[in-house]
């Protein structure tokens, strides 16, 4: 008769070692013997029921000599998952505990602490990240926009993770308080909500670890295929256009250098001519448009063409906090670029919830705060920038036609 093997996902942390111990005792009363362990699963054989003990102990590693030691006193070895060894031996009092003295377990839970405190590095890591140096405007406002589904499932995963751990530190020490008092491990503990509750969790974790891997490919592959640059359309946009801001007509599209055409034709498009519209869970609506004209006969003799760039960039939130707050870190940011001034100052401006802007010669920069809508200007060029601040504002609140 061939044997019946049944194997199933291992729904104990490490240092739920009662439960474990519990469980497997369990099992067997059902005849299901622990045949072997492995990373995250447990193989049973059929058998015959009976009442077995098992003991979990905790090693850095399989000692052959620990394990002949504890053989030699009765207990089968039966596999090793992580730093948990397995043992077993029928209820009879012929066979002694492994250990007679529990003080002399307590010392070896201290692996557990260990490798709990190693699980809890990468939160640990983040937050310093997320609340020390790297909390710069730039940083926060980076998170606000970019953050999406899968950031939100990797940070559940991590959240988890440190839950579990957090948990498992103070449950571990509990335990050698336990053992340290004299007092022995239970072996009949109640697991079954526990177990229930992993046998959900655990499914659920795997697929999001699929969805993860998946989502990601897919990103990757999308992005490889589609431009940064596409072209602006014909349609009324919730921004100023440069043409309505110009006084002068005759203008055309600026005259890329050879470099600049060279470029345009790696990245598939006119980096200073275009539309991009994308979103994420915290601002569904993101939306940029890059315009450069050349307009003769303007600027100085020594500058025969004069070339004008409106680089604008709005945002719609999920509420007017959200907005608010990235506002207030776009107007405070510290990178600055030949596009982006830094350090905008709050300025008033009726009609509007926030306004910060900073002129610099021809080279200004505004945001606009109005209701759940973020708009963030930079505009180089010699027309008014009250006249720029004025059509945008005009622009709020947009609706799509």
């Amino acid at each position: 008769m061939k044997d019946r093997v049944r194997r199933l996902l291992w729904p104990f942390q490490d240092w739920e070692l009662e439960q474990q111990q519990a469980w497997l005792a369990d099992m067997a009363k059902q005849g299901w013997h622990l045949r072997s362990t492995g990373p995250g699963l447990a193989s049973f054989r059929k058998g015959e029921q009976a009442n077995v003990r098992y003991r979990c102990e905790i090693a850095p590693d399989a000692n052959q000599e620990q394990i002949e030691l504890f053989q030699a006193a009765g207990w089968e070895y039966v596999g090793r998952r992580n730093c948990v060894l397995v043992f077993r031996a029928p209820v009879d009092e012929q066979i002694p505990e492994i250990h007679t003295d529990s003080r002399e377990q307590a010392p070896t839970l201290r692996l557990l602490v260990r490798n709990l405190l190693v699980s809890l590095l990468p939160f640990l890591v983040l937050t310093v990240i997320v609340l020390g140096p790297g909390s710069s405007p730039d940083f926060v406002e980076q998170q606000l926009l970019e953050a999406n589904w899968l950031d939100l499932l990797s940070l559940s995963f991590l959240l988890y993770v440190f839950v579990i751990s957090l948990r498992g530190l103070f449950h571990t020490a509990g335990l050698i308080r336990k053992l340290k008092r004299g007092r022995s491990l239970e072996n009949n503990v109640p697991y079954r909500t526990v177990l229930r509750r992993r046998q959900l969790v655990v499914p659920v974790m795997l697929l999001m670890a699929v969805a993860l891997i998946a989502s990601h490919i897919g990103a990757r592959i999308s992005d490889a295929q589609s431009t940064n640059f596409p072209p602006i359309p014909e349609r009324e946009l919730p921004m100023v256009r440069l043409s309505q801001l110009l006084d002068q007509a005759g203008y055309t599209e600026y005259h890329r250098s050879r470099t600049g055409t060279f470029l345009a034709e790696r990245v598939k498009g006119d980096v200073f001519n275009y539309y991009r519209e994308r979103g994420n869970l915290l601002f569904p609506v993101q939306q940029k448009m890059s315009e450069k004209f050349d307009v003769p006969g303007v600027a100085a003799p020594d500058q025969p063409t004069y070339s004008p760039i409106l680089i604008t960039r709005r945002f719609e939130a999920r509420n007017p906090d959200l907005a608010r707050l990235l506002a207030e870190q776009v107007a405070s940011r510290e990178k600055a670029d030949i596009f982006r001034m830094t350090n905008l100052q709050p300025a008033e401006l009726p009609g509007v919830d926030g306004f910060w802007r900073q002129d610099e010669g021809e080279a200004h920069a505004f945001v606009l705060l109005k209701g759940n809508v973020v708009v963030d200007v930079y505009y180089n060029g010699i027309d008014p920038i009250e006249q720029l601040i004025e059509l945008q504002l005009a622009k709020l609140p947009f609706k799509q036609r």
